[in-house]
């Protein structure tokens, strides 16, 4: 096939895009990698005076329009890393040929309820095969071609073989803003309307009930108050409530680092704006300076446990924890019901829950003070990771989807 992908201004997402290539290249498949922030319209358009079996990108970060994908007619792959409700503009009208990606289960429903997007499709997020993960390896960068079996083989002796006491005992990739200023946006937004009210009460019934996605809130808040309206209406909504879902993102990563801090348990902080928390300066915390993608893989390596906290992805996956495992680090985790239908608990994972945070010290510790467990959960979650889930098999799957 010959593939064109878009990267964009976000760097975690470009980090998927190179993955992507590097996995599409190794099967023979002809790629160009273009740049949205520096399109090169010549570039593209030469590499299109052959036929293009596809237009991959993420979060709808592509220089190609319904017009110019029909005008070539080219599949456009558009691949979601965030909620759909955030990209109300890539699906109000997709190209003919469009096939919708998104990590997690309830995401295919949102798209097909309000979008009417009928080649909506779940795929997991990748864990990534092209930089960091076998340091040690004298095949170095060869490793990128190996398949999945034999990284199993070079790699599960060296799982089995790590030190317990690591640099890290409890490592938490993740950013952080004030939920206080979130509130205050929110306010803003949406001020002197019904829809503020609304808001706040959709903002309430998630912080009580953690398990509830973002639309089945909204569904139920409006139900409440006897307000009857469409999905177009509601699909309206949410595509300006952003900031809703950032708050309650926002709201119970602190609540979870509070807990753990106020426990008194050590814990190590990648990533930014952290230094604005009030807890920040406590002696049980550390916190590093945010890195890119690939700079919390070489933490994860150093880590005994690795702590996650979802996106407000209620059947859905995180990379987080697939990077946790190839890195030799127990993930912990709140739960969403592929996670528990897909990786065995205290086998394959490290479950905790949001609703039960009070819980979460002694998990910790009991977690710590078990090294075959954590040996074990490493051992098997991550050959599962490498059977399924790296960037190997999510190219794959894609290609299975253009196909």
């Amino acid at each position: 096939m010959r593939l064109l992908l878009f990267k964009g201004p976000v760097e975690s997402l470009n980090h998927f895009v190179d993955e992507l290539e590097i996995q599409f290249r190794g099967m023979g498949h002809e790629t160009l990698i273009s740049d949205v922030t520096r399109f090169d319209a010549g570039e593209v358009m030469n590499f299109c005076r052959e036929p293009v079996q596809g237009v991959i990108c993420y979060d709808g970060m592509c220089a190609f329009d319904r017009a110019i994908c029909s005008a070539l007619d080219v599949t456009m792959v558009n691949i979601f890393m965030d909620h759909p409700m955030s990209f109300a503009s890539c699906m109000a009208d997709p190209p003919e040929k469009y096939i919708q990606l998104m990590p997690d289960e309830h995401h295919v429903e949102f798209a097909r309820r309000f979008y009417h997007i009928e080649n909506g499709f779940f795929l997991p997020h990748m864990a990534s095969l092209s930089k960091g993960i076998y340091q040690e390896d004298p095949l170095g960068n060869q490793t990128r071609s190996c398949s999945a079996s034999s990284l199993i083989d070079q790699t599960l002796s060296r799982c089995a073989s790590q030190p317990v006491d690591k640099e890290i005992s409890l490592l938490f990739p993740g950013n952080y803003r004030p939920v206080n200023e979130l509130y205050q946006d929110i306010n803003e937004r949406f001020k002197g309307s019904r829809a503020n009210e609304l808001a706040l009460q959709v903002l309430e019934y998630l912080i009580a009930n953690p398990s509830e996605t973002m639309e089945g809130a909204f569904d139920r808040c409006a139900a409440d108050n006897k307000m009857e309206m469409s999905d177009k209406l509601i699909a309206y909504f949410l595509d300006h409530a952003k900031l809703l879902d950032h708050f309650i993102r926002m709201y119970f990563r602190s609540k979870v680092l509070e807990t753990i801090i106020r426990a008194g348990l050590p814990i190590t902080i990648v990533s930014g704006g952290w230094h604005a928390h009030p807890l920040a300066s406590a002696k049980n915390v550390t916190i590093m300076p945010a890195t890119d993608f690939a700079g919390i893989f070489p933490y994860m390596e150093k880590a005994n446990i690795t702590l996650n906290v979802m996106p407000w992805f209620k059947a859905g996956t995180h990379d987080r924890i697939f990077n946790a495992l190839l890195h030799n680090s127990c993930p912990l985790t709140d739960t969403s019901t592929w996670l528990t239908e897909h990786f065995e608990e205290d086998k394959e994972c490290a479950y905790y829950s949001l609703e039960h945070l009070k819980r979460l010290p002694d998990q910790i510790c009991a977690l710590l003070e078990d090294p075959e467990r954590q040996r074990e959960i490493i051992q098997n979650g991550r050959k599962k990771v490498l059977d399924n889930y790296t960037s190997r098999q999510i190219a794959e799957r894609i290609l299975g989807f253009l196909e």
